[in-house]
């Protein structure tokens, strides 16, 4: 290594954080495992592992989560709308105050063992065994 190749070099290492599928196959690379403020819609985590990953305030409007890892993952202000969930292992996993308007979670696993509080379902929502937390009423004209 040069002299000035010293200044250029970078200080710190940059991670990544590697979203792989059942196959061990890379599907995403993101810049860190806490995704605050990412707009992710429509991509497809189909059969990914995001275990423990932290989504605060992210628009994952019509992303694919089918038969993904979601174990103890975060979801915060996030909007989920018309997300699949069918088939994820949602463990632990916490949807607070996440706009869950037809969402599906038909299938999946540790639905009795997630959290969702605040969070906004409406009857074209499907999550097995769960009570309705708050109903969003129709816009009047």
């Amino acid at each position: 290594m040069g002299f000035l190749d010293w200044f250029s070099a970078p200080t710190t290492p940059q991670h990544k954080y590697v979203v792989k599928n059942v196959l061990n196959e890379t599907i995403a690379e993101l810049p860190f495992r806490d995704l605050t403020g990412r707009d992710l819609r429509g991509k497809d985590f189909a059969h990914a592992s995001l275990v423990g990953a932290i989504f605060d305030a992210c628009d994952l409007r019509d992303v694919n989560f089918f038969g993904a890892d979601l174990r103890n993952a975060l979801f915060h202000r996030c909007d989920l709308f018309n997300a699949c969930l069918a088939y994820a292992k949602v463990d632990g996993a916490r949807f607070y105050h996440t706009n869950l308007d037809c969402i599906d979670l038909g299938g999946a696993s540790g639905v009795d063992r997630a959290s969702f509080e605040g969070s906004i379902v409406t009857p074209g929502s499907t999550i097995p065994g769960r009570k309705i937390v708050y109903v969003k009423q129709p816009e009047v004209a």
